[in-house]
């Protein structure tokens, strides 16, 4: 789904799909590999990750200037401190504008 939409909006994406027993090992070194790649700008891993492989290690080896989802704790602790040079992940962001919408709303309703 992610591949497509990219086709669809003409950015170069290229889905990698590693087996369920991948080791953590393996995934860090594709992602040394994809950091130090300057064609590649993005790095997003999807979740869940098997649970044999530590996430939270896969999650801080993504260089945080490539970490589309901004998991990477340098990213968690610029959002948490409103860092608008930071991209905001786009679940952080929609949960963002229906919290905008939301107040919007109540602030012109009438509760009883």
């Amino acid at each position: 789904m992610k591949a497509k939409k990219c086709r669809e909006l003409g950015i170069d994406g290229e889905l990698i799909e590693l087996g369920e027993h991948t080791r953590t090992d393996e995934l860090l070194a594709l992602i040394a590999q994809l950091n130090h790649d300057n064609t590649v700008h993005g790095i997003l891993v999807q979740l869940p990750l098997p649970a044999h492989v530590d996430t939270e290690r896969i999650l801080s080896a993504i260089n945080p200037e490539k970490d589309v989802d901004g998991l990477h704790e340098t990213n968690i602790g610029k959002l948490q401190k409103e860092n608008t040079a930071v991209p905001i992940p786009c679940t952080a962001l929609a949960v963002i504008e229906f919290l905008d919408i939301m107040t919007s709303t109540l602030k012109e309703s009438t509760l009883l």
